[in-house]
């Protein structure tokens, strides 16, 4: 403490420095602790300056004050908060219900980790900043050759080949054997291709130059995986790509094979007699169906078909198999469905279908029966479409199907639209349940003068057993130049192998620009075909052709209905009714149809008609 004294005080001032001194030392008494001469300060019963340590302070009264010792021990016996003895219990956390603490043990779900999958290392997934942070540590080797040429030796390590698309190799610890598209090195130590999702075919070594036959590399990935991707290239093979099912006889196993676009990942075969892509029911349809989805990938043919049993895309025992976006080109017969259900087909083109000389049973779609097992059925196609030149024999050739429904698409350029032609494989070959909706037909204006070519044609093979045709519904439908719209075929004995032909109908449909009878329903199958029905429709345009007499309806069978249609164009051929109901017709209805021709012969009733009613047509 500094001093208060003077020492400069001298003669009758030294009076005064004696009483400052007396004051000095009272004032070292107060804050020594241990003062010369005197007795222990009095404060040392509230500061003890040694240990810094503070006592008797007052109670705490607001956030901000000094809290006592007392004050903290109250505190932390306080109800909800004494902590429970930690004897044995290594490892656990302390835990409490808002009420009492206690102690937890550990566990995934008690960390929030109850869904994470222990797996190991090898097969944990890598997400796309992990995937690049390890292509930055990864070695590049720049060929697949470069790669096996390596010696590497650390288990674990990482590379990268740019020759693959940058594929990612592991190296493998001895002994794990080598899968399609790993790499072997020098010393005999495996390197294994990482796949995370669909499998890159340019990984597997596909180049998609227009030029190298790809047909091994891509059959690789198919077989490692059945999910695989192919990026934009011409991808040329010399052989069909094989999907099949591997699991159990009644599961149905997911395929997939998806590009950048038909127009931009797009399948060349080089062997113009063989598929591009067969997709069956695994080991000799033994195993597991096969459900393929197909997606923006393009097949072109650059050559005629030699054989109609080569398809470009041939399903077999397929279920659920979806395509979308596929287009395949110069093909002799696109698609070929052998016992496919529930499947889906959207934005599915097919250009410029072959037809070698000599060739008449080109088909763009065919739905067969696989053998005497089972038909097609449950098929949808939206917004599908078949075009250009030269044409196809058939669009549809329905042998086996039950349940094919045909929304918003376009098919032109075929000299039969639909060729139905069950020939019952053990009863099986049976075609039922065709929808059409909302669909254009256009016909091929070169072969508009043949007989042949006609929207609706059905046969039957004769002495094949009995077959049937029932249920289809046509509406909303545009269908233009051709023949006839729908005959039944009743030469050669074809009707013979029929049953029955029941439940046609034809709703809110134009028909223009026919060469022949627009509705042909001949006298030799009256005891087959019953319901049918044509109505809110307009025909327009009977065309004269090369002095044959055109017809709009030529009808037989039973229970027919032509209902509220406009009839317009030319019709005026002497003696040729615009509708005859022939002898064997029973339960005719006729009305409310409008003819824009005046003429007593419109309409004709055979003699032995049965039932015939004529009302309301003007």
């Amino acid at each position: 403490m500094a001093k208060y004294t003077r020492s400069t005080l001298t003669g009758d001032n030294a009076p005064v420095n004696a009483e400052l001194e007396k004051i000095q030392s009272a004032i070292n008494d107060q804050f020594d602790r241990n003062p010369l001469g005197g007795v222990a300060n009095q404060l040392n019963g509230d500061l003890d300056a040694n240990s810094k340590r503070i006592y008797n302070l007052p109670a705490p009264s607001n956030p901000n004050d000094a809290a006592r010792l007392k004050d903290v021990q109250e505190a932390a016996s306080g109800p909800g908060t004494v902590i429970p003895d930690q004897t044995g219990q290594e490892g656990k956390y302390l835990k409490t219900d808002a009420t009492t603490a206690f102690w937890g043990e550990v566990s995934k779900s008690s960390i929030g980790l109850g869904v994470v999958d222990n797996t190991t290392d090898l097969l944990k997934p890598v997400s796309t900043a992990q995937q690049t942070e390890i292509n930055t540590r990864a070695l590049q080797v720049d060929t697949f050759a470069n790669l096996e040429l390596l010696t590497s030796t650390t288990t674990g390590q990482a590379f990268t080949c740019q020759e693959r698309a940058n594929a990612l190799y592991i190296l493998q610890p001895e002994g794990v054997n080598a899968l399609g598209g790993d790499a072997v090195c020098a010393n005999g130590r495996l390197l294994q291709l990482q796949i995370s999702g669909p499998a890159n075919v340019k990984q597997f070594g596909a180049k998609g130059d227009n030029s190298t036959d790809d047909l091994i590399p891509i059959q690789t990935a198919i077989t490692r995986t059945n999910n695989i991707y192919a990026p934009e290239g011409r991808y040329k093979i010399s052989d069909q790509l094989h999907f099949t099912g591997v699991l159990a006889d009644t599961s149905v196993e997911k395929a997939s094979f998806k590009g950048d676009g038909p127009l931009f990942s797009v399948l060349i075969p080089t062997d113009n007699t063989k598929k591009a892509i067969f997709a069956e029911k695994g080991n000799g349809n033994t195993q597991g169906f096969i459900s393929l989805d197909l997606n923006d990938i393009g097949i072109l043919y650059t050559g005629q078909v030699k054989t109609q049993d080569q398809p470009a895309i041939h399903l077999l025992q397929n279920l659920e198999t979806r395509f979308t976006d596929v287009r395949v080109g110069g093909s002799t017969n696109p698609f070929f469905l052998q016992g496919v259900g529930r499947s889906y087909f959207t934005r599915v083109v097919s250009d410029a279908v072959q037809r070698p000389a000599g060739e008449n049973l080109t088909s763009v779609w065919k739905f067969f029966a696989n053998g005497a097992v089972t038909r097609c059925f449950g098929i949808h196609l939206v917004d599908c479409e078949s075009n250009g030149n030269p044409v196809a024999d058939r669009t549809f050739d329905l042998r086996a199907v039950d349940g094919l429904y045909i929304t918003n698409s376009h098919f032109n350029n075929a000299i039969i639209k639909f060729h139905i032609r069950p020939t019952n494989i053990d009863k099986n070959d049976v075609v039922k349940q065709i929808h059409i909706n909302n669909c254009y037909f256009d016909g091929n204006s070169d072969e508009a003068a043949t007989a042949l070519q006609q929207i609706f044609q059905i046969q039957a093979v004769a002495g094949t057993g009995l077959s049937e045709v029932e249920g289809i519904y046509v509406s909303n439908s545009f269908f233009r130049e051709g023949a006839q719209i729908f005959n039944i075929n009743a030469t050669n004995g074809f009707y013979e192998g029929l049953s029955a032909v029941t439940e046609i109908m034809f709703d809110n449909c134009e028909f223009r620009g026919m060469t022949g009878v627009y509705f042909n329903l001949p006298s030799v199958v009256s005891s087959i075909v019953k319901n049918v029905s044509i109505k809110n429709s307009v025909v327009r345009e009977g065309l004269v052709n090369s002095g044959n007499n055109v017809q709009c309806f030529i009808l037989n069978g039973k229970n027919i209905s032509v209902q509220g249609n406009t009839i317009a164009g030319n019709w005026t051929n002497a003696g040729s009714p615009i509708i005859l109901a022939q002898d064997g017709c029973t339960n005719v209805q006729l009305s409310n149809n409008i003819f824009d021709v005046a003429r007593t012969d419109r309409i004709v009733v055979g003699n032995s008609a049965v039932n015939v009613v004529e009302t309301n047509n003007i």
